[in-house]
């Protein structure tokens, strides 16, 4: 997972460079859900963000899916910490990416990493979803599936 520091620095990355990109399937861009949300960019600060784990988090999954939406919003959850969403969960798989990247770098050396993504088991096409978005080529800055070689 990425640190508190690696997320808001990925999240006020993405409102700078890509402020019109459509993030909502309501056809909303990152700048509108921000602007609806009354959030400017000089807000994102990890206390702000306030997404750090914490004893309150520990076997109560709905304390930390309310833990994990920044700003206490479910929209930036899902734009940012999904991987089925309007972009097809293009951002977390670059985050994922950045995270993996940077972990295998301060390593000096190819390493393993566990990544646990929510099944819920309602849908069969949910597996089929999750190897699809793993194995995608993503291209722009971070080319490439989400699985490293």
């Amino acid at each position: 997972a990425p640190t508190a520091r690696q997320f808001v620095d990925f999240v006020a990355r993405k409102l700078e460079t890509e402020p019109d990109e459509v993030v909502c399937y309501s056809g909303k861009t990152l700048r509108e859900v921000f602007e609806t949300a009354g959030i400017d960019k000089d807000a994102l600060t990890i206390d702000a963000f306030n997404v750090l784990a914490d004893y309150s988090v520990y076997q109560r999954f709905d304390n930390f899916n309310a833990k994990y939406s920044p700003f206490r919003m479910a929209d930036l959850r899902r734009i940012f910490l999904k991987t089925s969403n309007a972009m097809g969960g293009r951002y977390f798989a670059e985050l994922m990416k950045l995270v993996l990247s940077r972990h295998e770098e301060s390593k000096g050396h190819k390493s393993g990493a566990e990544m646990r993504l929510s099944i819920y088991g309602m849908e069969r096409h949910e597996w089929n979803d999750l190897a699809e978005w793993m194995l995608k080529d993503w291209g722009g800055d971070f080319p490439g599936p989400v699985l490293s070689e």
